[in-house]
């Protein structure tokens, strides 16, 4: 596939990409964010807290030679404005990767990631349909996830969309990335081709980092507001992230490329 790389980009294949998300008040959130970031409200003083869990089968530099890794990896993000074009964005809460590498890699751009523990085993039948997907490790605790594919594709919106293609573009279609160090916020530009995920609901959940970051009680992990499953996706980040401020004017700095027919969410 010909992507938009750049010089400085990073190429990611991510397999069995599991996502799950909750509506919980905006006060929890922003008390784990800087002041001065605006969470994205959806359905009258909430917003959508994300939990996205994956293999990285591959992670090498786009346009130069360069040693591939593969590891598991977990992110906890909500959706933010982008203080550089208003739209909307992904902010970083918190990642845990499994290689102690990539971790030190993260951390010296400033990323808040952990190392952790975790498996990721799916059970495919023939015609490639998940019929399980079970991730155990250690993220401040024992975590445990265990869900099944229920439909191939949204056929119903949930609200408070208004249609499926907007929760699925809401949900799982970032083109822009925030992360927190201490004071400073950094920005991240992505590219990837846009998702057709598939429906699948959740048998177990236990991340106790949810509890421990007071955005998700124990009680609220075993009633998402919506689980989707991907089997692949192609990504590029493009390095280095930007340092901004929240209040960035909205032509400042350099957007990325959009795919035709798209904007940035």
């Amino acid at each position: 596939m010909n992507l938009p790389a750049r010089w400085t980009s990073l190429e990611m294949i991510f397999y069995d990409m599991l996502y799950i998300t909750y509506l919980v008040p905006t006060e929890r959130v922003s008390r784990v964010m800087p002041e001065d970031v605006t969470p994205v409200e959806i359905n009258g003083g909430h917003v959508a807290v994300a939990v996205w869990l994956f293999h990285v089968l591959e992670a090498k530099a786009a346009r130069v030679p360069s040693p591939r890794v593969s590891y598991h990896q977990i992110n906890v993000y909500t959706f933010v404005h982008d203080p550089v074009t208003s739209e909307r964005a992904l902010f970083l809460l918190r990642a845990g990767v499994t290689s102690p590498w990539v971790a030190r890699l993260a951390r010296w751009l400033g990323v808040p990631v952990d190392v952790v523990q975790l498996q990721i085993v799916p059970e495919r039948d023939k015609r490639l349909r998940y019929q399980h997907y079970r991730a155990t490790g250690d993220w401040g605790g024992p975590l445990q996830v265990e869900a099944d594919e229920v439909a191939p594709r949204l056929e119903e919106a949930p609200p408070p969309f208004s249609s499926p293609q907007e929760a699925v573009v809401h949900l799982t279609d970032m083109l822009v990335g925030l992360y927190a160090q201490g004071p400073k916020l950094h920005r991240v530009e992505a590219w990837h081709p846009r998702l057709q995920p598939r429906v699948a609901q959740v048998d177990v959940v236990r991340l106790p980092v949810l509890a421990q970051l007071g955005i998700v009680t124990e009680e609220e992990m075993v009633h998402p507001h919506s689980v989707f499953l991907a089997p692949r996706g192609h990504y590029l980040l493009h390095l280095p992230p930007q340092r901004v401020t929240a209040r960035a004017s909205q032509d400042g700095g350099a957007r990325g490329e959009k795919r035709e027919g798209e904007t940035y969410i």
